[in-house]
């Protein structure tokens, strides 16, 4: 799974390039994997 975030593209990482990107989008990222 590849998710575009802040113009990077990350694969198989977790909350590292999340917090390190835009906490909006790793908030939106994390309820679509609990959900």
């Amino acid at each position: 799974m590849g998710h575009l975030i802040g113009g990077n593209s990350i694969a198989g990482h977790g909350t590292e390039a999340m917090d390190n990107s835009t906490p909006i989008d790793g908030s939106i990222l994390n309820t679509v994997s609990m959900g």
